[in-house]
């Protein structure tokens, strides 16, 4: 599966050297790998963002996404299969470690645009990907960079040796309900363990 934009869409680009940074994973530990799922500290994945719909309660965590650029969030299209109408009153949460405790400095943006892959089908989740325009520019700050996108030169045979999956979630099987906390967790073994990139 091969993501193709939609030929309407505005073009953005971002800097190769720009992009990926982790200011502060020097100060956490850049190689420490985390397996099972613990709390991230703040600024270890500055690209991470929560995308949050309207609740009886307030705002509720519903899908994550990856900044890419100052306007532009990467995500699934099956965050808006069914949620289409009220995109308006969706937020996009930027530079947060822990969604029950926002930091005053935490970036809040509203949706523009949803662009879905053209080829999107919400039965077989096939092309299950959408690129979300912020209805205004994000800061990159320590807490907030974007994230890269492999070179278009990259084939299918690219071997990556780390691979990291963070998300918002709990920290353990008892817990129940809120907060959601970040968590990531990396093992280089996922490699040969059948986790690919399409």
């Amino acid at each position: 599966t091969r993501l193709v934009l939609a030929p309407n869409l505005t073009h953005f680009s971002v800097s190769l050297s720009a992009c990926g940074k982790r200011p502060l994973a020097p100060k956490h530990g850049r190689n420490v790998r985390i397996v099972g799922g613990v709390d991230a500290m703040p600024g270890m994945w500055p690209w991470l963002v929560s995308i949050q719909i309207p609740s009886s309660h307030g705002p509720r965590h519903s899908c994550g996404g990856s900044l890419l650029a100052e306007h532009w969030v990467l995500t699934a299209a099956h965050c808006f299969k069914t949620k289409k109408s009220s995109l308006h009153l969706w937020r996009i949460v930027v530079g947060a470690t822990d969604l029950s405790k926002l930091p005053d400095d935490v970036q809040i943006h509203t949706v523009s645009k949803v662009v879905l892959h053209q080829d999107y089908n919400p039965l077989t989740e096939e092309n299950d990907i959408a690129l979300i325009e912020l209805d205004s520019p994000v800061t990159f700050n320590d807490y907030v960079q974007p994230a890269c996108l492999p070179r278009v030169t990259m084939g299918s045979e690219t071997n990556f040796t780390s691979c990291f999956a963070t998300g918002w979630g709990i920290t353990s099987e008892n817990k129940t309900g809120l907060p959601f906390v970040r968590n990531d967790v990396g093992s280089p073994a996922w490699a040969g363990a059948g986790v690919g990139l399409d």
